[in-house]
């Protein structure tokens, strides 16, 4: 059977979109196909009906490795970082606040040079026409 058949036959049954009908009719059209699609199917079905839960044993192993409900992450913790989180925002606005207030801005313009370079053509480099 075509691989290209099978995946329009899966993707028909996960309700998906089929981006070429015509392929999807050359596969329903032979007996591999529709055998294909009962397949995918009765698969989807059994998937669904399977209700399985871990064992007991399963639950007792790992409860000790996730701890404590809520972890390391408990509401007194997550309330002090919260007041951490206003404090540094708070202030980083006083500071950006007295800035402005004195008049100081950032520059519209570039810095002044300090110093200025020369480059001669022929001394500082060579043009080579290759």
């Amino acid at each position: 059977m075509k691989e290209e058949w099978m995946v329009a036959l899966s993707a028909l049954v996960d309700g998906e979109a089929v981006n070429d009908p015509a392929l999807l009719a050359e596969a329903l059209a032979s007996a591999e196909g529709r055998a294909a699609l009962l397949e995918f199917v009765r698969l989807r079905a059994t998937v669904r009906a399977d209700e399985s839960l871990p064992r007991a044993e399963f639950y007792e192993s790992v409860r000790p490795m996730l701890g404590k409900p809520g972890g390391w992450i408990s509401r007194p913790f997550l309330r002090r970082l919260a007041a951490a989180v206003v404090f540094v925002l708070g202030t980083a606005g006083l500071v950006d606040l007295g800035l402005r207030l004195r008049g100081e801005k950032p520059a519209d313009q570039p810095p002044r040079a300090t110093r200025v370079l020369r480059f001669e053509p022929g001394v500082d480099w060579q043009t080579s026409t290759r």
